[in-house]
């Protein structure tokens, strides 16, 4: 899915929180969505993304009760495990 699919993404009452999109390579895609109405923050983690090397997305959903943050985190078994650490 390209940057501008995400555009067309509709899911009754969810909205789109955070995503990640590969751009070189195809079959890449994680999503995040939220309940219309809830309260969140995209965490950007765009620069410290490399594709099929560690890709990574993160959300800050905040209720009255409490804090909790959503993240989706990728590395292919494929490659080098040195520059995922």
């Amino acid at each position: 899915m390209i940057e501008q699919e995400k555009i067309n993404l509709s899911l009754n009452n969810y909205r789109l929180a955070s995503s990640f999109c590969r751009e070189e390579f195809s079959k890449g895609v994680v999503y995040v969505m939220t309940r219309n109405g809830t309260n969140f923050n995209t965490i950007d983690f765009n620069k410290f993304c490399s594709e099929k090397t560690f890709e990574i997305l993160a959300t800050k959903l905040n209720t009255r009760l409490v804090t909790t943050i959503i993240c989706g985190l990728y590395r292919s078994p494929s490659r080098n495990l040195n520059h995922f650490f």
